[in-house]
């Protein structure tokens, strides 16, 4: 089994753009879609809090990427092949609400490094460590760290939620009103 490893984070576009500096400064790399239409991906620049799901492609690791064919699928029949290639999934933080409250979902970076070069799993490693020492520790139970606009953000009311848009039920009731209390 193809086991990954990933790092959760709530961003808000600063603490994009802040990632995306690192990035540019350590490796050459663009951003492209995981889905789409074509077997050759173009660079995109996602709009803000999107949710989007893209690829962080390090051109120093492969140099041509191609999109696999996939016959059953219907609206957008190429993907990357994120198993095999020693590529980065960028999952991005998405603004919503939650009970009528501004609320962020959750996003991480996700790779599988099994069967993969070693410059691969040790190019994470540095963005782990980026995020570690210039993101703020997730304050709530939810783990992972907040971008410094995402925390400012938070600390005056916004609401960090996990990866994905929870239910309205007392358990998550009382988890939005501990962070009410915490962010005061």
């Amino acid at each position: 089994m193809n086991m990954g490893r990933q790092i959760q984070i709530h961003i808000l576009h600063q603490d994009f753009m802040l990632l995306m500096d690192h990035l540019n400064k350590s490796s050459d790399i663009s951003l492209i879609e995981m889905l789409g239409h074509s077997a050759d991906p173009e660079p995109v620049m996602p709009s803000e809090q999107s949710g989007q799901t893209l690829c962080i492609w390090n051109h120093g690791l492969i140099r041509d990427l191609h999109r696999e064919y996939i016959s059953h699928a219907k609206r957008e029949p190429y993907r990357v092949d994120e198993t095999t290639l020693p590529i980065l999934e960028l999952k991005l933080s998405r603004l919503t609400e939650w009970e009528g409250e501004s609320a962020l979902l959750q996003g991480r970076i996700y790779g599988i490094f099994q069967g993969k070069v070693i410059e691969f799993e040790r190019w994470f490693n540095s963005i782990v460590r980026f995020i570690r020492k210039a993101f703020i520790r997730n304050p709530t139970s939810l783990g992972g760290y907040v971008g410094p606009a995402a925390y400012k953000w938070y600390k005056s009311g916004g609401i960090l939620l996990p990866f994905f848009y929870p239910p309205h039920t007392s358990t998550w009731e009382n988890f939005v009103n501990s962070q009410h209390e915490k962010s005061k």
